[in-house]
C-alpha cells in the first residue's frame, strides 16, 4: 500500500511537472521581450500617459503580444482594473489583441 501511494505521488508529481514544462514554451515572455516590455512601461510611468510618438512598430508589437491588448488602450485607458472599474468600455471590439497569430509564429 505505501509502495502505490509513493509510486502515484512520485509519477503524478512528474506528470504535473511535465504538463507545465510543455505550457511554458508557449510564453513569449523572454529577456528580449522582458527588456522591451520594461523600456515602455518606465517610458509610460515617467510621461504618466501614453507615449506613442516614443515607440517603434516593433515594440509597439511586441508590447501588444504580451498585454493582449492594443498599444492605445493600455495605461489606464480601458476598464480593466480598481482605478477604472465604473469607465465605458472601448467601442471599438478590436481592442483585443488575439494572443496567437500567425504572424506571432515569426517572431
Amino acid at each position: 500500500m505505501a509502495h502505490t501511494i509513493m509510486a502515484i505521488l512520485s509519477v503524478g508529481t512528474l506528470i504535473v511537472l511535465a504538463i507545465g514544462f510543455f505550457i511554458s514554451l508557449r510564453f513569449k515572455l523572454n529577456l528580449e521581450t522582458h527588456g522591451v516590455l520594461a523600456a515602455e512601461t518606465r517610458k509610460m510611468r515617467d510621461a504618466n500617459r501614453l507615449v506613442p510618438e516614443h515607440i517603434t512598430p516593433e515594440n509597439k508589437a511586441i508590447v501588444e503580444m504580451l498585454a493582449g491588448m492594443k498599444y492605445e488602450y493600455l495605461w489606464g485607458n480601458n476598464n480593466i482594473g480598481y482605478l477604472n472599474r465604473h469607465k465605458q468600455a472601448p467601442v471599438n471590439e478590436s481592442a483585443f489583441v488575439p494572443l496567437h497569430t500567425p504572424d506571432s509564429e515569426k517572431r
